[in-house]
């Protein structure tokens, strides 16, 4: 599993590069379960969220979490690129803490780059990272750590402690964003399904102009278009559906009922 050679030759990257690929705001991260019971959940609800065989996904998530593995076994530096988006954030939690697993707790020759965001980042800003790497901390570890053992907690309120400034950049404020795409206990309805109804009665209609509403607040953008189609997609079913499809404007169109 490899990046594009597009953004190797623009990082200057010439050694394996591996992308942690999962929509982890997305669905079921139980605690109790080990690196393979959790593949097996992961896949199952990527498969049905993107629309694809859920066994394709598993063998991914499988092959991803071996080639870490042997990373971690062989005594070379293994630099952590993530940026600040929610997406990238959860990820990094999961992957600090796999890897304190593997080559022990206290991380030796593991780096990290934090750039706020990759989005738009030129050819320079991507080699610049290779210098502005750091060695993993032992107090960036303990946090990312707790933060990840209260990400899987059934309970949400685990996680409030971790939605202020910590040791991890920006860290604090995508679990805050996260927090607010649980049910809320007053409609039933995640940030984001609140977000696009909001936009339908402004006027929008199709799912493009939906898409950049919802959005437009989002600082890094984190929000990928399969997974706001799929929030949209809930509020059209049920007994009284919260929005339909709208005829007159074509399968991308939507419309209060």
């Amino acid at each position: 599993m490899r990046t594009s050679r597009s953004f190797e030759r623009a990082a200057g990257v010439a050694i394996d590069v591996l992308p942690w690929r999962d929509l982890l705001h997305e669905g079921p991260v139980p605690a109790g379960l080990g690196p393979a019971e959790l593949a097996r959940v992961r896949a199952d609800h990527l498969g049905s969220l993107v629309g694809t065989d859920p066994d394709r996904v598993h063998a991914e998530l499988t092959e991803r979490d071996a080639a870490l593995a042997l990373a971690a076994a062989e005594p070379v530096e293994i630099a952590l690129w993530f940026d600040h988006n929610l997406v990238n954030r959860l990820a990094l939690l999961q992957v600090l803490d796999r890897l304190a697993e593997l080559r022990g707790p206290r991380l030796p020759a593991v780096t990290l780059a934090e750039p706020r965001s990759f989005g738009g980042a030129t050819a320079d800003e991507l080699r610049a990272l290779d210098t502005a790497r750091n060695a993993v901390t032992a107090e960036q570890l303990d946090y990312a750590r707790a933060a990840w053992a209260a990400f899987r907690s059934p309970h949400p309120t685990a996680l409030l402690p971790y939605t202020s400034d910590g040791p991890l950049a920006g860290l604090g404020p995508a679990l805050a964003r996260y927090l607010q795409q649980l049910p809320s206990e007053a409609d039933g309805l995640a940030g984001t399904e609140r977000r696009g109804l909001v936009a339908v009665a402004a006027g929008a209609r199709d799912f493009a102009d939906i898409y950049r509403a919802v959005t437009a607040d989002d600082d890094p953008p984190w929000l990928g278009d399969t997974v706001l189609r799929s929030h949209l997609d809930r509020l059209r079913t049920g007994p009284r559906p919260l929005l339909q499809h709208d005829p007159a404007g074509g399968h991308r169109a939507f419309r209060r009922p």
